[in-house]
């Protein structure tokens, strides 16, 4: 008797169809992920950047800044980097929301705020950076940490829109579709080339078939220890990442 989610089989068919099942809830994130990515995170760093070199002094015009942008300029170089940027961390986000979304409460917009908001918690510090150059010279230094800032709830925001409405749809792809695992992969491939992704993604994929073929960690993951561990371990990272952040913001004011 199988003590896992999928039917029984060889190996090679359990493995197959545990892919074709983990397609499905995957490609309905990342496939709003990568749109709201290319959205909030592309073309809004794109605008941002140009508001911020219509407010800076003329003594900044025509510096390269770190995301890869001329200052006072819209260079194809410049945003093709943005945008592709853009869709690879908004991929991310979509697998972030997939890790987390069992600790996400609310749903629609109010939930996609939170979102965003979790997500500027960890990870605002990154890219609000007072070492980074760009808001030593892009003025006013207020601006630009709202419109930075403003680009993680954005995104959190479109992505619950984007997630509500595609979602569903992939989930209900007719059984035995390939189209959720032919999206997957092709949305994968940015991921797949970066290396270090790469192994995250085989390994995560390889433990995630070990745990869904082990009955004794899917009793263990409906716990609700494993829930209050869940909330623990999310407002402990946001706590500390607007600490980190907060600061950041301070220093740069």
């Amino acid at each position: 008797m199988s003590t896992g989610l999928l039917e029984p089989g060889d190996a090679h068919e359990r493995f197959v169809g545990y892919l074709l099942r983990l397609s499905r809830p995957v490609a309905s994130s990342i496939a709003p992920g990568f749109i709201a990515g290319l959205i909030a995170g592309g073309v809004g760093s794109r605008i941002a950047m140009r508001v911020m070199a219509v407010t800076s002094s003329a003594s900044v015009q025509g510096i390269k800044t770190d995301f890869e942008a001329t200052v006072g300029e819209i260079t194809p170089d410049g945003t093709l980097f943005l945008l592709l940027a853009g869709c690879v961390i908004g991929i991310l986000g979509g697998l972030i929301f997939l890790a987390v979304r069992r600790w996400l409460p609310g749903e629609g917009w109010l939930r996609g705020l939170l979102f965003g908001g979790l997500l500027l918690a960890v990870f605002g510090r990154l890219i609000i950076d007072p070492e980074n150059r760009d808001f030593v010279f892009l003025d006013p230094a207020a601006l630009a940490i709202g419109m930075f800032g403003g680009i993680f709830m954005g995104y959190g925001l479109l992505f619950m829109i984007l997630h509500e409405w595609i979602g569903p749809r992939i989930i209900a792809a007719r059984t035995g579709s390939w189209a959720p695992s032919a999206l997957t992969i092709v949305l994968f491939i940015p991921l797949l080339l970066t290396g270090i992704l790469a192994i995250f993604l085989v390994a995560s994929v390889l433990v995630g078939f070990a745990i869904n073929h082990t009955q004794t960690f899917m009793n263990l993951w409906s716990t609700r220890s494993v829930e209050i561990a869940g909330y623990v371990v999310l407002i402990s990272f946001s706590t500390f990442g607007l600490v980190q952040l907060a600061e950041a913001i301070v220093e740069m004011l």
